[in-house]
């Protein structure tokens, strides 16, 4: 009897430990083990809709300067036709929903998007090895620009036959060297039928709407720079410093985010007779890396009306903390030598 309950209890312990999902690692590929799939509120906290750089030793990598996607189940026209951006990107979709990607980049051919099981060792796809053989790989796409179509030709697609509702992430590499990625979150076929804009923008991480949205008029903005205005920024930050001097005026904004930055540099170059200031650094919007981080500082400098110089840059977080103001800052000078 004794020995009847000693092989019960036995069983009851392997069972319960199968129960915990113990999970062992196969041979082949490389040994990371995606994250579990499931519907919880851990996962949806996950989400930012943002392209996160991945940081990689070459210094011949495309400059993505954003991605946008577009897809034929969810979601308003408005909300499938945003502009290509680091923030705000949509990351949710729909199993059995065809959706597209447009990348901002003048790299046209050569650039690669792997989807795979979420993993929860992000760290690890610096070191992958990128085949249709690593551990989670779901599916893989080219992103190429058609110039007979004058389009990207980057339609992806998830078969509901093939994979489970869950987060999946997708790594963009380039001669298999990955460089940014993007974790998103696929719902059943239907799941989203019937959710509002702002109902699909609280899922994807991203609370009241995307930065834009956010933006407002800054406060205490004074345009006129010795007879020549500029437009004030459209950004959720405030002014923290506004210095006149006599060659020079110096302006810092704390709070401007850096999607914010990129859209108030291309409000200035779209203005009629703002010129690209050809010195030291010339810069333009063109310039601008995906991760501001990837520099001390992004430049961009541009000479307007009677102004020979004007200098918009912003900081990177390490450049930040270390001299102690924000990440935001401008200097219009009225001389220029």
């Amino acid at each position: 009897m004794k020995k009847l309950i000693s092989v019960v209890l036995a069983l009851i312990m392997i069972l319960s430990f199968a129960a915990c999902g113990i999970i062992t690692n196969k041979p082949g590929g490389d040994d990371t083990k995606p994250g579990n799939q499931g519907n919880n509120t851990a996962d949806d906290a996950k989400l930012t809709g943002k392209l996160i750089a991945i940081p990689n030793s070459r210094d011949d990598m495309p400059v993505l300067r954003g991605i946008s996607f577009s897809g034929n189940r969810a979601g308003s026209k408005d909300f499938n036709s945003k502009s290509a951006s680091t923030e705000g990107i949509r990351c949710i979709f729909e199993l059995n929903e065809y959706f597209c990607c447009t990348p901002d980049t003048d790299t046209t051919h050569g650039i690669k998007v792997y989807i795979l099981k979420h993993r929860e060792d992000q760290k690890s796809y610096e070191t992958a090895q990128y085949s249709d053989l690593m551990a989670g790989f779901v599916n893989l796409y080219n992103l190429d620009f058609n110039t007979d179509s004058n389009a990207w030709d980057a339609e992806m697609y998830l078969n509901p036959e093939d994979v489970e509702p869950g987060l999946y992430d997708f790594v963009f590499t380039y001669e298999k060297t990955p460089f940014a990625k993007l974790i998103t979150r696929f719902y059943a076929a239907g799941e989203l039928d019937g959710k509002s804009d702002a109902d699909l923008e609280k899922l994807m991480g991203i609370s009241g709407g995307d930065n834009q949205t956010a933006a407002k008029t800054l406060d205490g903005w004074d345009g006129n720079f010795a007879g020549t205005v500029l437009p004030a920024p459209e950004t959720s930050g405030n002014i923290t410093e506004w210095t006149v001097k006599t060659d020079c005026v110096t302006i810092r904004i704390d709070g401007m985010n850096y999607d914010e930055y990129i859209a108030y540099c291309k409000k200035l170059e779209a203005m009629n007779g703002w010129e690209v200031y050809e010195g030291d650094y010339p810069e333009d919007v063109a310039h601008f890396p995906a991760n501001y981080n990837d520099r001390s500082k992004v430049y961009f400098t541009g000479i307007y009306g009677n102004l020979p110089h004007i200098s918009v840059q912003y900081y990177s977080d390490k450049t930040c903390s270390g001299n102690g103001y924000p990440h935001f800052c401008m200097f219009v000078y009225y001389e220029w030598n």
